[in-house]
């Protein structure tokens, strides 16, 4: 995941979602988007307007400030999820608590010794 502080300033809506796309091809955002390429791609170049539900999932599952990329103005982070990435969040919210504990004790497992761990809850 990258983080990418951008100035909104003089900058469309169109290239705002240009800097959400990133390095990732648009093959990749879409997926972490669950959206078609083409319905990305016709945003892009402006065939489309950029609907509702797309401005959802942006924030959603990629965590996009909205009022960055609908006003600009000021310094916003950014946070871009490849499209793997998105799949474990979705995995992860998607799971019952079981799973998630599961999941969580297994990134830890296998997480490099100096990424962050999650903290354990006591079991009640």
């Amino acid at each position: 995941m990258q983080v990418e502080f951008l100035r909104g300033y003089n900058m469309t809506i169109v290239e705002r979602l240009r800097a959400c796309v990133g390095d990732q091809t648009i093959e990749e955002f879409a997926a972490a988007l669950d959206e078609k390429p083409q319905r990305i791609k016709d945003m892009l170049r402006e065939k489309q307007k950029i609907p509702e539900d797309f401005l959802v999932k942006l924030a959603i599952r990629l965590g996009v400030d909205l009022n960055w990329l609908l006003v600009g103005g000021q310094e916003k982070p950014i946070m871009h999820l490849t499209a793997r990435e998105s799949a474990l969040l979705n995995n992860y919210r998607a799971a019952a608590e079981e799973g998630k504990r599961a999941l969580e004790a297994t990134s830890n497992a296998v997480a490099k010794p100096e990424a962050v761990k999650t903290p354990r809850k006591k079991a009640a």
